[in-house]
């Protein structure tokens, strides 16, 4: 997660924690969002997400949803680690089928 101006310089990294519950399990990008924001970070960038799988991987339905509450035009970059193919959605992309800002006007 790369904050747009970063409070303790870089970025901040995390990984997805498993749970035999899926509802428990904790999302990399969720616990990215956690470690940025205990730190003073509220406004963001670019989210890169990797995986060691052969296709890019995408952050899921309640991941996307934290995200577009801190904006709708945050990057999402996502690939296979270390060097496979990689995609990049632009700002808004992340938006389908979350609540955003006008969900609640």
């Amino acid at each position: 997660m790369q904050p747009t101006s970063p409070k303790i310089g870089g970025g901040y990294h995390a990984a997805h924690v498993e749970n035999a519950s899926s509802g428990a399990a904790i999302c990399a990008e969720r616990a990215a969002i956690a470690k940025a924001v205990s730190e003073g970070e509220m406004e963001f960038e670019v989210l890169a997400v990797v995986a060691d799988v052969e296709e890019p991987v995408a952050p899921c339905g309640i991941c996307r949803q934290n995200l577009i509450e801190f904006g709708d035009e945050i990057k999402v970059d996502h690939g296979k680690h270390p060097r496979g193919r990689r995609d990049r959605d632009g700002g808004g992309a992340i938006a389908a089928g979350v609540y955003g800002e006008s969900f609640w006007d």
